[in-house]
């Protein structure tokens, strides 16, 4: 099966001093790796651990929205914005060949703290609907 050291994560982040002059070289709590991710939404940090691409040009549409959410401590990892009938050639969400058309439902996934997700439920069931 090949080498450790072939499995391609090993590779996704560069060398060691540019992973801690992006992510910064000592992460002192919660807030600190929280603001990685916000940095990453902003578009300031282009890779992380498990990304070695910057945010997708879709993630544009919704990017003001994922900063707030990832400050907050709900740590996206994937996420789409909603499409309703946008172009296949749209710059931003298009894809497939010409003369078709993008429908898409917005979605969002991340990882928190216990404590923010007592938070969420909390809030969630407020909105029964949900």
């Amino acid at each position: 099966f090949g080498e450790l050291n072939d499995y391609h994560l090993f590779y996704h982040a560069g060398q060691n001093a540019d992973r801690k002059s992006m992510w910064g070289k000592k992460l002192s709590g919660h807030e600190a790796v929280w603001e990685v991710f916000v940095r990453f939404c902003r578009g300031e940090i282009t890779v992380l651990p498990w990304c070695d691409q910057g945010i997708a040009l879709e993630t544009t549409l919704i990017s003001r929205q994922l900063v707030w959410i990832n400050a907050n401590g709900f740590l996206t990892i994937n996420s789409q914005p909603a499409v309703n009938g946008a172009r296949s050639t749209d710059r931003r969400v298009g894809w497939g060949g010409p003369g078709g058309y993008v429908y898409q439902k917005a979605y969002l996934e991340f990882f928190t703290p216990l404590a923010k997700l007592e938070q969420l439920i909390v809030a969630l069931n407020k909105f029964p609907s949900m």
